[in-house]
């Protein structure tokens, strides 16, 4: 059984432990929720049975409210006031309607066997409170009603006196004057007995028969005396006989308020015994489920110990000795591999151990190699994850590309030493051969085959002096063929170069066509591989082109260099452009001057006749000379700038030279 245990996971032991618990917990839980659920049901009766009394007394209250307005209805003295306590008498009407219709509605509501009785009893109550108020009062309060407005109507009544006949007179009297003393009467009596009455509800409640029997009584006496006003003996014009009725309607009215209050005390009492009987349950149900929490937590708290202590046992040893394992690895120390004793996820752990022992082994004899620099050693991660192996893997590799990158900054060293002594030494050209633009030229495709170990190099100058037709000049090549020599004017747009004029960008290409261009030599002809056509621009301006030819294809830091130098002749090609228009600019000038010289001449024979003519030439000549000299100053402002950039290159190469470049 043991060993079972000892080869169950601890993840099973675990979750076995907490799903008895959980089931304890459970179990108390749903045990609670149906407790609370019937606790709820009876809180919620208690509820419902609390608002009913409130109902019923309400029903009380507004139903001594109907008797005392049927005495106000019966002592009104006018219309307005007769008229305005019917008003009222209706609005409580209402009221006590609401009032019997939640107490229909709460009786349907009790649904526990136990109190089908009481159910029963409330039920035939409520009847009978409806119908004796619907039916009986609100309908001899209507009949008092009219009563009552029928006397204020006609206030005094002739009456033939049968017993004073012979005397033949007549006699009236006045109604409201007799009627004073018996409306006095009947409000004290109707009050005192309606005390009397609530003071004796309480122990009347269970009369029920007693009251059929008053109000069959009763029922029969209004019968009777509507009949009697209907015998032609009766006298039914007589304030008497009319105050009698009033009188009967009343003591009516307030009989049966009384029976209808009996009832509701009644209610009352029923519905009070169904609230102890609610109230003793739900007591019974706290004090069970009390019992019943108190009983499983407490067996739960046992059972959990027990588990606790079982599993512990089961997982503390084994960790323990692992964790004198680890920590001896934590050291730097390779113990020797451990006896696995189970098959949990200790016995899992243990054998992660041992494996984790025999790989840092094999990694720690291939770091051995790397530090005496044997590269070549064979190593194989233990996987993709292997984060040391894999770790190890890329500090090799890293050792080689430390190795082939310190090469390559050697050669990109080299690189940007020839490329700054080439910008020298082409800079020295440009510096000597200002004043000369085809022998600067010359020098400049001569010294650039030679310095890229091309083989040809032709240069084009932009000439714009024809706006309309604007062209490309050759004016100086190296080891050009004859037919490619031949070829001197190129239009914008035309061929490679004219293309590079036009959209002013570098052109390289390593598929040269057959018949683009031939290198000659001793041994014939052959075309090159790669062709390089650099634009001469300055600040986007197009001043030329330089095309070259080889035999090598040209590296990239070489097509760097020549467009950087491409840069410094646009430069150079524009100070000299500049320097040209100058000279053409003051020569033509200097025509001018003669030309204006000899018109003043002419104008001085005719001075008498063309005064006129002569001042407009003189400031015409004026504005020309201040053009001139705005154009000469523009030029000359060019120049400076030119000679500071000859400057710049100047001090540069000096600089250069400081540093310890030589030039070759």
């Amino acid at each position: 059984m043991w060993r079972l245990v000892r080869n169950i996971n601890i993840k099973t032991k675990l979750l076995i432990g907490f799903l008895i618990i959980f089931l304890i917990l459970l179990s108390v839980g749903i045990q609670d929720y149906f407790i609370l659920i019937r606790y709820q049901e009876k809180k919620d009766l208690l509820i419902s049975n609390i608002q009913s009394i409130e109902t019923v007394k309400d029903a009380r209250f507004r139903i001594s409210q109907t008797m005392l307005y049927a005495l106000k209805i019966l002592n009104s003295n006018d219309i307005s006031t007769l008229e305005q306590n019917w008003q009222e008498h209706g609005n409580i009407r209402v009221e006590v309607n609401a009032s019997l219709n939640k107490l229909k509605d709460f009786s349907r509501k009790i649904g526990d066997d136990r109190f089908k009785s009481n159910k029963k009893k409330i039920e035939n109550a409520g009847i009978e409170i409806a119908e004796d108020y619907n039916k009986n009062i609100i309908t001899t309060i209507t009949q008092l009603k009219n009563l009552r407005e029928d006397i204020l109507e006609k206030p005094v009544k002739k009456t033939k006196q049968k017993e004073d006949s012979d005397e033949g007179g007549i006699v009236y009297q006045n109604e409201e004057t007799d009627n004073k003393a018996n409306k006095q009467e009947n409000n004290e009596e109707a009050l005192k007995n309606l005390d009397e009455d609530e003071e004796d509800d309480e122990e009347e409640e269970n009369d029920d028969d007693e009251n059929d029997k008053t109000k069959e009584t009763t029922n029969a006496e209004i019968i009777y005396q509507s009949q009697d006003t209907d015998s032609p003996e009766a006298p039914t014009d007589s304030i008497d006989f009319r105050q009698k009725k009033l009188n009967d309607a009343n003591n009516y009215i307030h009989s049966t308020g009384v029976q209808i209050i009996k009832n509701l005390y009644f209610i009352e009492h029923e519905i009070e015994k169904i609230i102890k009987a609610l109230e003793g349950d739900a007591t019974e149900i706290v004090d069970s489920s009390r019992t019943h929490t108190i009983t499983i937590v407490l067996s739960g708290m046992i059972l959990s110990i027990i588990i606790a202590l079982l599993i512990g046992n089961n997982i503390a040893n084994p960790i323990e000795k692992l964790r004198v394992f680890i920590y001896k690895m934590g050291e730097g120390e390779l113990p020797e591999q451990m006896l696995v004793e189970s098959k949990d996820e200790i016995g899992n752990m243990t054998k992660g151990l041992n494996h984790l022992v025999a790989s840092l082994r094999k990694t720690a004899e291939f770091s051995f190699e790397i530090g005496r620099g044997n590269f070549s050693s064979k190593f194989e991660p233990q996987s993709s994850k292997d984060v040391l192996g894999n770790s190890l893997i890329d500090m090799r590799k890293s050792l080689q590309e430390a190795k082939e990158e310190e090469q390559k900054r050697k050669i990109e060293d080299q690189q940007r030493t020839w490329a700054t002594e080439g910008l020298a030494l082409f800079g020295e050209i440009l510096r000597q051969h200002t004043g000369n633009m085809e022998m600067l030229a010359q020098a400049i495709v001569k010294n650039i085959v030679k310095y890229l170990n091309a083989n040809q190099s032709g240069l084009f100058v932009f000439n714009d002096k024809d706006e309309k037709a604007p062209y490309l000049n050759l004016i100086a090549t190296y080891a050009y063929s004859r037919q490619r020599y031949m070829q001197k004017r190129i239009k914008l747009g035309e061929g490679l170069v004219g293309m590079c004029a036009l959209e002013k960008y570098t052109i390289y290409m390593t598929d040269v066509p057959n018949e683009y261009i031939e290198i000659e030599s001793g041994l014939g002809n052959a075309n090159p591989n790669c062709i390089l056509i650099v634009p001469l621009k300055m600040e986007n301006n197009i001043l030329g082109v330089l095309e070259m030819a080889s035999f090598n294809e040209f590296l990239p830091h070489e097509i760097e260099l020549v467009e950087r130098i491409t840069e410094s002749i646009a430069t150079t090609l524009s100070s000299i452009k500049i320097s040209a228009q100058t000279a053409d600019l003051l020569e033509q000038s200097q025509k001018q001057a003669v030309e204006m010289h000899e018109q003043e001449e002419k104008m001085r024979e005719n001075i008498d006749m063309m005064k006129e003519k002569q001042e407009e030439a003189i400031m015409q000549r004026k504005e020309m000379r201040k053009e001139l000299q705005k154009n000469v100053q523009e030029k000359k402002s060019l120049l400076a700038e030119l000679e500071q950039k000859k400057k710049d290159i100047v001090q540069l190469k000096k600089e250069l030279n400081a540093s310890g470049i030589k030039r070759e």
